[in-house]
């Protein structure tokens, strides 16, 4: 099952499991501690898992890239490219691999990147700070001629 079916399949269960508890530990809590007691501790615990949504939504894209390291192996954290006129090789400490133009179904430029995507699931970042052999301006051109697709900017 896909992650989003899951998804699908799981949160309504646990919204009507959440819901269908709810009155039973309101009803108890309520003769315990008070409702105004219990109102309180109630919007706490919402404003803690808001909370907890905001931050995640904030720092999202740093907890991606936190991941990401953790998951990488050995030997792969560097990566040098070679662009050459039939294509252009990827090299690691551990492996090296060729990737034709063809490959490429767009190409977008950042202010410190270009991004190459291959998938919809396999993109590469090349840092614009370490092209040597000529200019940035020359690598768009040269990349877009090779492609023969257009480097979109992404701001």
């Amino acid at each position: 099952m896909k992650h989003n079916q899951m998804r699908q399949v799981v949160f309504p269960i646990l919204a009507a499991f959440i819901w269908g508890t709810a009155f039973v530990a309101q009803d108890m809590c309520a003769d315990a501690i008070g409702a105004f007691a219990f109102n309180a501790s109630r919007y706490f615990i919402a404003v803690l898992a808001l909370l907890v949504v905001i931050l995640v939504s904030l720092f999202e894209d740093r907890l991606n890239a936190w991941f990401a390291r953790k998951r990488l192996l050995p030997g792969t954290e560097h990566a040098a490219a070679t662009f050459e006129e039939d294509g252009y090789v990827s090299a690691t400490g551990v492996t090296e691999s060729r990737f034709s133009y063809a490959q490429i179904v767009a190409v977008a430029e950042t202010e410190r990147y270009f991004v190459f995507a291959l998938s919809s699931h396999h993109t590469q970042a090349y840092d614009k700070r370490t092209i040597r052999g000529g200019s940035v301006e020359d690598f768009r051109a040269f990349i877009a001629e090779k492609t023969g697709k257009p480097v979109e900017e992404i701001k």
